[in-house]
């Protein structure tokens, strides 16, 4: 998981020529350097109890919803907010594929001074109360996404740990944690499982 340390913005300007508009400026959304809404004035958060939101406006006419991809689930973690992959709409096809940015630098955790920031220029992200809590079952979706090589299957396959894949472990003796993760993921995690982000070097 990618723990944001610094939100800003920057400014943009949208191009709605090929629509028959004109030039419109906007702002960008930058955490850690890397572009995660790309027109903060056209942000639609629409009161989805399922937390579905799609970063990405149309940069060709600034409707919402007019591209396919750039949608993630805002979860509750904790003190601090996350964005997922929309995992249950990306079962049924690739409208609802995620940011780039969730492939390159992870799954973002906002909280602390980050979540201020975030909340400053997008106040709705901040209501966490207005959030679902993250629970187990998507905590191992996230586990999955981020592990290298497909060493827990590729999505939209369930997670299953492909030990032909690992070499070695720091933790356990032998193969010891291989079989803990394993049993972890097998599990079966439900909806009601609460999460607890738990830093790798706290």
């Amino acid at each position: 998981m990618w723990a944001v340390d610094r939100v800003e913005t920057r400014v943009r300007e949208l191009d709605f020529s090929p629509s028959g508009g004109g030039r419109c400026p906007t702002k960008s959304l930058v955490a850690d350097g890397v572009e995660i809404v790309n027109a903060i004035d056209f942000l639609d958060v629409a009161a989805d109890a399922a937390g579905l939101v799609q970063l990405t406006t149309c940069e060709e006419c600034g409707t919402p919803g007019c591209n396919s991809g750039g949608w993630v689930v805002l979860r509750r973690l904790q003190s601090g907010l996350v964005m997922l992959p929309a995992f249950e709409e990306m079962e049924d096809g690739g409208e609802f594929a995620p940011p780039y940015f969730l492939k390159k630098c992870g799954v973002p955790f906002f909280t602390g001074a980050a979540l201020e920031l975030l909340g400053a220029q997008l106040p709705a992200f901040a209501e966490l109360p207005r959030w679902t809590f993250l629970d187990s079952r998507e905590a191992a979706l996230v586990l999955q996404w981020e592990a290298p090589c497909g060493v827990l299957e590729r999505f939209p396959a369930g997670p299953r740990l492909r030990d032909d894949l690992v070499a070695a472990s720091t933790h356990g003796r032998g193969r010891e944690a291989l079989g803990v993760l394993s049993t972890l993921i097998a599990r079966q995690p439900g909806q009601n499982d609460r999460c607890r982000w738990c830093p790798a070097n706290p």
